[in-house]
């Protein structure tokens, strides 16, 4: 029989999801970090498996933001940690998620950082 996944646990992950990717880690490195497999980060972003609260609590150090913010989704407990996102960010996030294949999300990414470090500033020498 298929376990039921909960709303609350979907959002938790759903917010577990959205700022590792803002962060730019992979599940994978987060796993690593956590001393999990990614397949165990999955099942928590997808609200599959029930985080616990000890497991809250490293998520949001890990991922820099309050425990509550993971939780609940308190917006003042995320605002100085997480930097407001530009429209250009959120059309570019949108754009990339609407693309059909994860081949064609890959293609846009590797675009994407070709033109990151294209037009990044240059570090002065030491």
């Amino acid at each position: 029989m298929a376990t039921k996944v909960k709303p609350e646990e979907a959002q938790i992950g759903s917010r577990i999801r959205s700022r590792r990717m803002q962060l730019g880690i992979s599940q994978e490195k987060l796993g690593e970090a956590l001393g999990l497999t990614f397949q165990q980060i999955q099942k928590y972003e997808k609200g599959v498996n029930r985080v616990s609260g000890a497991r809250i609590v490293q998520l949001a150090e890990i991922l820099q933001v309050q425990p509550q913010w993971l939780l609940m989704g308190d917006a003042t407990a995320a605002a100085e940690e997480m930097p407001e996102p530009d429209k250009h960010g959120i059309e570019a996030w949108r754009m990339v998620s609407a693309l059909p294949s994860i081949e064609a999300k890959t293609a846009a990414l590797h675009a994407l950082r070709a033109v990151t470090t294209a037009f990044a500033t240059p570090t002065a020498a030491a």
